[in-house]
């Protein structure tokens, strides 16, 4: 027996209930965590593989960076020309936290050479709250503070993760060079794409 009609269709109970529970139960997990979605210009993203050049106006799109327990607008135009690490992570991953300290040492030994950038993408519902609760739990991982691009969209829809971490290389003259769901900056072995000697 039809009991709710959707349009000119009709619906079996069973199935009616069953789409009654996953809406009502949608509304509550919204309600409970509200997300703000990353002010981004567009969100007609091209998906993008290793081999592909990021789209020009890829160093000009806005983010909403997490630093110091606060958030601020940047772009990563400041980082034109050097290798570019996007580092996806989620406050959920064990490793996304054990690597931070090799991380380091990249990031404060090659800042001519490269920059590394942690992404928290917006499927992982990482809010605000849970990033700085996040921060407060894993203060000895990162001596120097939280620094990341948060509730992201843009660069989710541009690569795609399907787990964490996930790494993304794009070269200095801006093609993506390598993905890796491996962290490949480790001092006891030649970080790649890097020419200047890795310091030990």
């Amino acid at each position: 027996m039809n009991t709710f009609i959707w349009g000119r269709r009709g619906l079996p109970r069973k199935q009616a209930s069953i789409l009654l529970f996953i809406l009502v139960g949608y509304c509550l997990s919204a309600q409970e965590s509200p997300i703000i979605p990353t002010p981004i210009k567009s969100l007609n993203v091209v998906a993008l593989r290793v081999g592909n050049p990021v789209p020009k106006n890829f160093w000009d799109q806005t983010h909403l960076l997490f630093e110091n327990g606060t958030t601020k607008e940047i772009t990563l135009k400041e980082y034109k020309g050097k290798l570019l690490v996007l580092d996806f992570w989620s406050a959920g991953c064990g490793n996304c936290i054990f690597h931070q300290k090799a991380m380091n040492h990249f990031r404060d030994n090659y800042k001519e050479e490269m920059a590394i950038i942690m992404v928290n993408p917006i499927r992982t519902k990482d809010d605000l709250l849970v990033i700085q609760n996040f921060e407060k739990r894993n203060a000895k991982h990162f001596p120097n503070g939280l620094k990341s691009i948060i509730l992201d969209s843009y660069l989710q829809n541009m690569f795609l993760p399907v787990g964490f971490p996930m790494y993304i290389w794009i070269n200095k003259h801006g093609l993506v060079e390598t993905i890796s769901y491996k962290n490949l900056l480790n001092k006891e072995i030649s970080a790649p794409f890097i020419t200047k000697p890795v310091i030990k």
